[in-house]
């Protein structure tokens, strides 16, 4: 007969068998699980987009301009940025006092009327290059602000007689808009409904007026990043992607199809894909 002991011992025997195993298990369904969970190992100082909204990597595109600074209009300029700064007097979007809990002010604006998704016609230039910089200032008055976009030229799809300049050439582009900083600290964004800030060391395609002194200003872009394309102005720089635009269509477009479809539309050839070096 088998003695008490070797039972006992038997039934010890077989329960850490059976904890040990029901442990390995759940070691197993546990690792199982993590697996399902994408890890993202970011660089130094880099912000994941899924965290940043678009809006709000257009917000921190927009250069600044202090309210209180002289050389952010053109009091202390040459007569260039005198010029310049004319032509936003009288808009009278802008306020000395900052109290208020606003942190931006829009400007309603029929700008889009007789454009296309591709407007080349009223191109007098079509480029493809890199912001390098940025810079935000007041009108003469202060009651206005636009913004110039420093871009280096990297390909020339269109370019009308009157202009001259070619690639590796730093153009200067304006937008009226910006982001000004009050006394208080206080900063509030100024900008045309629907319209976007190009972002420092990102690559574009750009649809570009000349203006009557010799400025460009900017029609519309596209950001070509990577393998994707996401237009500059429309719903994506609203908040909560509110509104509905003809350039919605190519956010997040795969390059080779946006290439076909404005080749198809404009017969430009935006060539090879483009990085974002």
């Amino acid at each position: 007969m088998i003695s008490k002991n070797k039972i006992i011992l038997s039934l010890i025997f077989v329960l850490v068998v059976t904890i040990a195993g029901f442990s390995v298990f759940r070691g197993l369904a546990q690792s199982n699980q993590d697996n399902k969970i994408s890890v993202k190992v970011l660089r130094k100082n880099q912000i994941p987009s899924e965290i940043i909204s678009e809006k709000e990597l257009d917000d921190s595109a927009t250069p600044i301009a202090d309210y209180e600074d002289s050389n952010s209009n053109g009091v202390n300029k040459g007569d260039n940025r005198k010029i310049k700064g004319k032509r936003y007097d009288n808009a009278s979007v802008l306020s000395p006092d900052s109290t208020s809990n606003v942190g931006e002010i829009i400007s309603s604006a029929h700008w889009t009327r007789g454009l296309s998704e591709f407007p080349v016609e009223q191109s007098d230039l079509v480029i493809v290059g890199k912001i390098e910089n940025s810079k935000a200032y007041l009108s003469n008055d202060r009651k206005g602000v636009y913004s110039e976009y420093y871009l280096k030229i990297s390909k020339i799809l269109r370019i009308s007689s009157n202009i001259s300049v070619k690639n590796s050439d730093v153009i200067s582009i304006e937008r009226f808009g910006g982001r000004v900083k009050y006394p208080s600290g206080k900063i509030i964004r100024y900008r045309v409904e629907g319209q976007g800030s190009p972002m420092k060391g990102k690559k574009y395609l750009m649809f570009i007026k000349k203006g009557t002194l010799d400025n460009y200003n900017l029609l519309t872009a596209y950001e070509l990043r990577g393998n994707k394309i996401f237009a500059l102005d429309g719903s994506r720089v609203n908040s909560y992607g509110q509104g509905d635009w003809l350039f919605d269509k190519h956010n997040n477009e795969k390059f080779n199809k946006f290439r076909k479809s404005l080749r198809d539309k404009t017969k430009l050839d935006l060539g090879g894909e483009f990085d974002n070096e």
